[in-house]
């Protein structure tokens, strides 16, 4: 097997790419007062020191707010 070396790249963890861990946006509130957060997408998925997190991008928020649940 060959590896072309000119093609590596240098590690860099990928939660700094993804987001602050435990920063959850705010509630988007309906019209009856209650608040309601909707996943519009679980975009990935792992297991953080035990606990099985995902990483969720939330219905009517932009892709500032997404962040491990």
């Amino acid at each position: 097997m060959q590896i072309n070396v000119q093609r590596l790249k240098i590690f860099e963890p990928r939660d700094v790419e993804l987001g602050k861990l435990n920063v959850r946006p705010e509630s988007l509130w309906g019209h009856d007062g209650v608040p309601h957060n909707k996943i519009a997408r679980i975009c990935n998925t792992r297991c953080h020191k035990g606990i099985d997190e995902l990483w969720v991008e939330w219905k009517g928020y932009d892709q500032s707010q997404t962040c491990w649940v």
